[in-house]
């Protein structure tokens, strides 16, 4: 196996891209950056799309969820669950949280690092596509499964010691019955 590394184009870049293809506007351009992290394969993906019909752009936010939710068909069901739990952290996973992790959970992390997926960044490691994470979480995951999500996470924080507000927003979100809006609203009352 051989492993290529393709890193991020930059917002000027994908502009670029998209100027000489002739597909989308420079709005558009920004939308496929930010949606994309600047992933040359989601890029892709996202520019192989045809044009979007009813907008009358190439690429429009839809696509970019199309482009997400196709790219995500192709990881396996644990691979999904770690993205999600990155997007779920909300920040960069630091070497103290990896401590709180199971094996099988780093295993899957270094798959993901070794994809391209996530990468070293100040603070610890994240997410390359933080859009591809949101769709692991929000379409790759039952709310039963978002809940546990949070337990997990909860409990981790919990063992290291950390008892600040991050700990109780995600003790909140573990509750199936209550909305992630509901939740956040309340956690931005109480802040």
């Amino acid at each position: 196996l051989q492993c290529v590394e393709l890193p991020p184009l930059t917002k000027a870049d994908v502009e670029e891209l998209v100027s000489e293809l002739g597909r989308a506007s420079t709005s558009d351009a920004e939308t496929l950056w930010h949606e994309s992290g600047g992933s040359p394969l989601l890029l892709t993906e996202a520019l192989r799309r045809p044009p979007d019909i009813t907008s009358g752009m190439a690429n429009s936010p839809s696509s970019a969820e199309f482009v997400r939710k196709s790219w995500l068909s192709r990881f396996s069901s644990a691979q999904i669950h770690t993205l999600a739990l990155l997007s779920a952290f909300g920040r960069p996973l630091t070497r103290e949280d990896e401590a709180g992790l199971s094996p099988e959970t780093l295993d899957v992390l270094k798959q993901l690092e070794m994809l391209g997926e996530v990468h070293p960044a100040p603070g610890g490691l994240e997410l390359r596509a933080p859009a591809l994470g949101e769709t692991a979480y929000d379409q790759g995951l039952r709310a039963s499964e978002r809940a546990e999500l949070h337990r997990r996470i909860a409990a981790s924080l919990r063992s290291l010691g950390n008892v600040d507000g991050e700990l109780t927003l995600h003790e909140a979100r573990a509750r199936i019955d209550v909305p992630d809006e509901a939740v956040l609203d309340g956690f931005d009352a109480l802040m």
